[in-house]
């Protein structure tokens, strides 16, 4: 595939069943990173742990992903967010400090556009 020939990393966000689904469980790409989410529904109250001991393997996700979903549509301060946890030393950039414990992605709905923001 021509994207590894040119050294770009590809990535996943999905989880265990859906790319069961979708791709019928393939190994055709065996090297690319993994976000996957597991929450039991919006809000709260439908958190997963914030680590990745619940993670299994699937297709060619073999070794543990690279960030966790663990809850989606949550409203801290009124603002729309999605709950994250990163692997320790997954993301290195200069100067920068280690996502180990979690981390929001907050999206926010502009209005007079009607689009979505991020």
């Amino acid at each position: 595939m021509q994207f590894f020939s040119r050294n770009v990393r590809i990535g996943f966000y999905t989880n265990w069943y859906d790319y069961e689904e979708i791709t019928g469980n393939s190994r055709a790409i065996d090297s690319a990173d993994l976000w996957y989410w597991h929450v039991l529904g919006g809000g709260a109250n439908g958190e997963t742990a914030r680590d990745f001991n619940d993670f299994r393997s699937f297709g060619p996700f073999l070794q543990y992903p690279l960030v966790k979903q663990y809850g989606i549509g949550e409203n801290p301060c009124s603002v729309s967010a999605n709950q994250n946890v990163f692997a320790a030393g997954s993301f290195k950039a200069s100067g920068a400090m280690e996502i180990g414990m979690g981390a929001s992605v907050m999206v926010k709905k502009d209005e007079s556009e009607n689009k979505t923001k991020q």
